[in-house]
């Protein structure tokens, strides 16, 4: 299901990375850190680590602080 979730997501990107290039993540990079918080996991110094950066900026990218023009995952639905 990620693994299709995320390649959704990089087919509607498309070109918006070149539009940004000092960016510190790539596109891949925040898509799976939204990914991995949509999912739970909420270890942003392990994410900060994998991909070279600093944790804040990380988490500010999950969570849509930064990075605006990339879509967020769908947010799970409760059952009643």
């Amino acid at each position: 299901m990620e693994h299709v979730l995320h390649s959704f997501y990089l087919s509607r990107v498309g070109m918006v990375e070149q539009r940004f290039p000092r960016r510190k993540l790539t596109v891949e990079q925040v898509l799976d850190a939204r990914l991995s918080y949509a999912v739970g996991d909420r270890d942003w110094t392990k994410l900060a680590r994998k991909y070279g950066v600093g944790r804040d900026i990380v988490r500010s990218a999950a969570l849509g602080l930064t990075y605006k023009h990339l879509p967020m995952p769908p947010r799970k639905r409760e059952c009643p």
